[in-house]
């Protein structure tokens, strides 16, 4: 802002005036610029929702695959054990029937 009075003189309606058309223009100047940085904020905003919607999709994937995977591994432990009971249970049929093949030899 430029002084055109001196410290002994008042402001004039006409100083007065072109104080208030300059700091309007500086607070122009200002929102203008804030406008800008928000705008900018809002895109990085706007995209880090991108990413976090990409991200819980990978994830809602992989949690599939996960309980398609521990359905499976829980099918085969049923599997497993009941091929194990059996194979007991043939083996205790074989020690039994050898048992007494050799009662009778």
């Amino acid at each position: 802002m430029k002084q055109t009075t001196t410290p002994n003189q008042y402001m004039t309606h006409e100083d007065l005036a072109d104080m208030s058309k300059e700091i309007i223009t500086a607070i122009d100047g200002m929102f203008q610029e804030q406008n800008k940085r928000f705008d900018k904020i809002e895109k990085e905003v706007q995209g880090l929702k991108k990413f976090e919607k990409k991200q819980l999709e990978a994830n809602e994937q992989i949690i599939g695959e996960l309980k398609t995977i521990r359905e499976e591994q829980s099918a085969t432990l049923i599997q497993y054990r009941r091929t194990n009971d059996k194979l007991d249970g043939h083996e205790l049929r074989i020690t039994h029937l050898e048992s007494v093949n050799l009662a009778f030899t």
